[in-house]
């Protein structure tokens, strides 16, 4: 169990001030590895005495517990062999299709067949090469409208309507445009499903549904790294047949 899938199981009972630090020390988990309890409370903009109640909510003794896991666990993750790395992205698509497997999906399926409109937006560049392969993939069984980026994030908040359903496909789940999105079509009665990283997010804590997906980053040349998408066009697949099961049965029960 990582960080993020240890901080899933009480995220929601954090106070609002742990929740600040669960969001940092998660997407920061190797610098915080070696930042004192002041340097994290700086950065969070939160007591140090916070710090230390979001490191206890955890289970640990303190944060300088939890500092030494986040230490084992960078170690883990580092590791550059291209054997480890391919068995860590079969394990994270195998995880996700068991969690798939186990999952509720009859209300996001329904909201699927019902809507009267299925907008599907990519966060970014990435994000949106899943929203139009997920518009591609359904285009059989109902019509999608993909779009993509901050511009159309904006527009297509007060577009969608309450018979709509929209889908959100954000990689981390914290990019402010998807969470505002999110936000607007919240107060506005829009149904939405957030597909992002499993565990704890703006994004999901928003949105009516949530798909999470099993993904890591891998490292390349100078230094760079990026977060493999390959997760996500197997959950669109996946959502696709269960989709298309869904009507089967709604069909023979008619």
């Amino acid at each position: 169990m990582n960080l993020s899938e240890l901080a899933a199981g009480s995220f929601r009972s954090m106070t609002e001030g742990e929740k600040v630090v669960c969001r940092y020390v998660v997407a920061n988990s190797l610098a915080c590895s070696r930042m004192s309890v002041e340097q994290v409370a700086r950065a969070c903009n939160v007591s140090g005495s916070m710090v230390v109640r979001f490191a206890k909510h955890l289970g640990f003794t303190g944060f300088g517990e939890l500092r030494a896991r986040l230490k084992l666990w960078g170690e883990k993750d580092a590791e550059p062999d291209a054997n480890a790395l391919l068995g860590r992205l079969t394990s994270s698509c195998l995880k996700m299709v068991d969690e798939l497997s186990e999952a509720r999906l009859e209300p996001i399926l329904e909201s699927l067949r019902a809507a009267r409109r299925v907008y599907v937006h990519g966060s970014g560049a990435a994000q949106g090469c899943v929203a139009r392969e997920m518009a591609r993939i359904f285009m059989p069984m109902r019509e999608f409208i993909p779009s993509q980026g901050h511009d159309t994030a904006r527009t297509l908040g007060f577009v969608a309507n309450e018979d709509d359903l929209v889908v959100i496909i954000s990689l981390s789940g914290e990019s402010a445009a998807a969470v505002e999105l999110a936000r607007t079509l919240s107060a506005r009665g829009v149904p939405t499903l957030a597909i992002t990283r499993s565990g704890m997010s703006s994004l999901s804590e928003l949105c009516t549904y949530c798909l999470g997906i099993q993904s890591i980053r891998i490292d390349v040349a100078f230094g760079d790294s990026y977060e493999t998408s390959t997760p996500y066009y197997i959950l669109v697949e996946y959502l696709y047949l269960a989709f298309i099961r869904y009507l089967s049965l709604l069909e023979q029960e008619a």
